[in-house]
């Protein structure tokens, strides 16, 4: 997420419309997010 912002949002598009579009920036964000949380909740419980 800092690498959207800080590289591509300022250094490449030089804007920060890319994040008005939910379905172009923050579904792929949660799609990545929630994944990797329940993989770390699953991973952390001793058997």
């Amino acid at each position: 997420m800092f690498l959207d912002v800080f590289v591509v949002a300022l250094l490449v598009e030089k804007s920060f419309d890319m994040f008005r579009s939910v379905l172009g920036t923050w579904l792929p964000f949660a799609l990545i997010f929630l994944p990797t949380w329940l993989t770390g909740i699953v991973m952390g419980v001793p058997s």
